[in-house]
Protein backbone atom coordinates (compact mmCIF):
# COMPACT_ATOMS: atom_id res chain seq x y z
CA UNK A 1 0.00 0.00 0.00
CA UNK A 2 1.53 3.57 -0.80
CA UNK A 3 -0.06 6.88 0.48
CA UNK A 4 -1.45 9.03 -2.22
CA UNK A 5 0.74 11.98 -3.50
CA UNK A 6 -2.00 14.21 -3.53
CA UNK A 7 -5.47 14.64 -1.98
CA UNK A 8 -8.27 17.33 -2.89
CA UNK A 9 -11.33 18.03 -0.26
CA UNK A 10 -14.76 17.46 -1.86
CA UNK A 11 -16.52 20.49 -2.73
CA UNK A 12 -19.68 18.99 -0.53
CA UNK A 13 -17.21 20.29 1.93
CA UNK A 14 -17.51 24.00 1.30
CA UNK A 15 -18.49 25.67 4.45
CA UNK A 16 -22.20 25.51 5.81
CA UNK A 17 -23.84 28.47 6.77
CA UNK A 18 -25.93 29.17 9.06
CA UNK A 19 -29.10 31.58 7.29
CA UNK A 20 -31.48 32.07 10.29
CA UNK A 21 -30.81 35.20 11.12
CA UNK A 22 -30.71 36.38 7.42
CA UNK A 23 -34.11 37.85 5.44
CA UNK A 24 -34.16 34.83 2.72
CA UNK A 25 -37.08 34.61 0.72
CA UNK A 26 -39.16 30.95 0.90
CA UNK A 27 -37.57 28.76 -1.83
CA UNK A 28 -39.40 26.75 -4.85
CA UNK A 29 -39.51 23.21 -4.48
CA UNK A 30 -40.75 20.47 -6.94
CA UNK A 31 -40.46 16.66 -6.81
CA UNK A 32 -37.99 15.71 -9.87
CA UNK A 33 -39.76 13.45 -12.07
CA UNK A 34 -37.10 12.71 -14.65
CA UNK A 35 -33.47 13.94 -12.96
CA UNK A 36 -31.78 13.22 -16.37
CA UNK A 37 -34.26 16.90 -17.81
CA UNK A 38 -31.81 19.03 -15.19
CA UNK A 39 -29.14 19.46 -17.32
CA UNK A 40 -30.43 22.14 -19.89
CA UNK A 41 -32.00 24.00 -16.88
CA UNK A 42 -28.60 23.93 -14.71
CA UNK A 43 -26.26 24.95 -17.62
CA UNK A 44 -28.58 27.77 -18.35
CA UNK A 45 -28.37 28.86 -14.84
CA UNK A 46 -24.50 28.37 -14.74
CA UNK A 47 -23.93 30.32 -17.74
CA UNK A 48 -26.16 33.16 -16.36
CA UNK A 49 -24.13 33.23 -13.05
CA UNK A 50 -20.74 33.56 -14.77
CA UNK A 51 -21.93 36.18 -16.64
CA UNK A 52 -22.79 38.11 -13.36
CA UNK A 53 -19.67 36.99 -11.70
CA UNK A 54 -18.08 38.71 -14.50
CA UNK A 55 -19.67 41.66 -14.74
CA UNK A 56 -21.81 40.83 -17.78
CA UNK A 57 -25.44 41.54 -18.49
CA UNK A 58 -26.88 37.91 -17.32
CA UNK A 59 -30.33 38.25 -19.08
CA UNK A 60 -33.46 37.25 -18.18
CA UNK A 61 -34.73 34.39 -18.92
CA UNK A 62 -37.94 32.40 -18.90
CA UNK A 63 -37.95 30.17 -15.92
CA UNK A 64 -41.39 27.93 -16.78
CA UNK A 65 -39.51 27.08 -20.10
CA UNK A 66 -36.52 25.90 -18.14
CA UNK A 67 -38.01 23.93 -15.79
CA UNK A 68 -37.13 20.15 -15.85
CA UNK A 69 -39.42 17.75 -15.87
CA UNK A 70 -40.96 18.31 -12.42
CA UNK A 71 -44.64 17.80 -10.55
CA UNK A 72 -46.81 20.22 -8.66
CA UNK A 73 -44.74 23.04 -6.75
CA UNK A 74 -44.27 24.00 -2.89
CA UNK A 75 -42.38 26.21 -1.29
CA UNK A 76 -40.19 25.52 1.77
CA UNK A 77 -37.90 27.99 4.19
CA UNK A 78 -33.85 27.57 4.24
CA UNK A 79 -32.70 26.91 7.84
CA UNK A 80 -28.73 26.37 6.64
CA UNK A 81 -27.32 25.90 3.16
CA UNK A 82 -23.91 25.40 1.78
CA UNK A 83 -22.20 24.09 -1.34
CA UNK A 84 -23.12 20.47 -0.29
CA UNK A 85 -26.95 20.64 0.71
CA UNK A 86 -29.61 22.71 2.89
CA UNK A 87 -32.12 22.32 5.62
CA UNK A 88 -35.27 23.21 4.93
CA UNK A 89 -38.56 24.20 6.95
CA UNK A 90 -41.37 22.31 5.74
CA UNK A 91 -45.15 23.47 6.71
CA UNK A 92 -46.75 20.88 7.31
CA UNK A 93 -49.86 21.24 4.97
CA UNK A 94 -47.10 20.43 2.45
CA UNK A 95 -44.46 17.94 4.20
CA UNK A 96 -46.48 14.82 2.90
CA UNK A 97 -44.96 15.31 -0.23
CA UNK A 98 -41.64 14.45 1.65
CA UNK A 99 -43.08 10.90 2.22
CA UNK A 100 -43.75 10.22 -1.06
CA UNK A 101 -40.41 11.81 -3.12
CA UNK A 102 -37.05 11.27 -2.82
CA UNK A 103 -35.57 13.63 -5.34
CA UNK A 104 -36.40 17.41 -5.94
CA UNK A 105 -35.77 20.24 -7.70
CA UNK A 106 -34.73 23.43 -5.98
CA UNK A 107 -35.11 27.33 -7.14
CA UNK A 108 -33.97 29.52 -4.55
CA UNK A 109 -34.91 33.24 -5.95
CA UNK A 110 -32.77 36.09 -4.19
CA UNK A 111 -33.60 39.73 -5.60
CA UNK A 112 -30.72 41.85 -5.31
CA UNK A 113 -28.67 39.57 -3.04
CA UNK A 114 -27.93 37.57 -6.36
CA UNK A 115 -30.47 38.14 -9.27
CA UNK A 116 -29.46 34.69 -10.77
CA UNK A 117 -31.12 32.28 -9.12
CA UNK A 118 -29.53 29.18 -6.72
CA UNK A 119 -31.37 25.54 -8.92
CA UNK A 120 -30.60 22.14 -8.30
CA UNK A 121 -31.26 19.06 -7.69
CA UNK A 122 -31.59 17.77 -3.86
CA UNK A 123 -31.68 14.23 -2.68
CA UNK A 124 -34.27 14.12 0.27
CA UNK A 125 -31.69 12.27 2.72
CA UNK A 126 -33.51 12.93 6.29
CA UNK A 127 -36.54 14.22 7.66
CA UNK A 128 -37.74 14.89 10.97
CA UNK A 129 -40.69 17.40 12.25
CA UNK A 130 -40.83 19.89 15.12
CA UNK A 131 -42.76 20.83 18.45
CA UNK A 132 -44.94 23.20 15.67
CA UNK A 133 -45.67 19.78 13.26
CA UNK A 134 -43.01 21.33 10.65
CA UNK A 135 -40.95 19.03 8.91
CA UNK A 136 -37.21 19.96 8.59
CA UNK A 137 -35.72 18.09 5.34
CA UNK A 138 -32.20 17.43 5.14
CA UNK A 139 -31.73 17.86 1.52
CA UNK A 140 -28.25 16.96 0.00
CA UNK A 141 -27.57 18.89 -3.27
CA UNK A 142 -27.57 15.92 -6.22
CA UNK A 143 -25.02 16.94 -9.02
CA UNK A 144 -25.12 13.14 -10.92
CA UNK A 145 -26.16 14.17 -14.46
CA UNK A 146 -24.22 17.80 -14.62
CA UNK A 147 -21.19 17.42 -12.14
CA UNK A 148 -19.65 20.89 -13.45
CA UNK A 149 -23.22 22.36 -11.53
CA UNK A 150 -21.60 21.63 -8.52
CA UNK A 151 -19.15 24.39 -8.81
CA UNK A 152 -21.53 26.92 -9.44
CA UNK A 153 -24.18 26.16 -6.60
CA UNK A 154 -21.13 26.34 -4.22
CA UNK A 155 -20.26 29.88 -5.73
CA UNK A 156 -23.63 30.93 -5.48
CA UNK A 157 -24.26 30.28 -1.93
CA UNK A 158 -20.93 31.65 -0.81
CA UNK A 159 -21.65 35.06 -3.53
CA UNK A 160 -25.49 35.39 -1.51
CA UNK A 161 -24.06 34.66 2.18
CA UNK A 162 -21.28 37.21 1.60
CA UNK A 163 -23.49 39.75 0.40
CA UNK A 164 -26.21 39.25 2.58
CA UNK A 165 -23.97 39.50 5.20
CA UNK A 166 -22.70 42.68 4.04
CA UNK A 167 -25.80 44.53 3.72
CA UNK A 168 -26.80 43.09 7.41
CA UNK A 169 -23.79 44.65 9.21
CA UNK A 170 -23.94 48.12 7.76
Amino acid sequence: LALPERVERCLRRHARYEVGALALPPVDVWPLLDPKSVVAAERANELAFAALAEGRAHGASDEESLLPNVGPKFTAHVANMGGGGAGLIVEPAQAGILSRHRLFWLRLELGDACPVPIVTTAKLVHVHIDSTQRSYAGMSFDFSFNPGHQRTVASQVEWVVRSLESRQSR
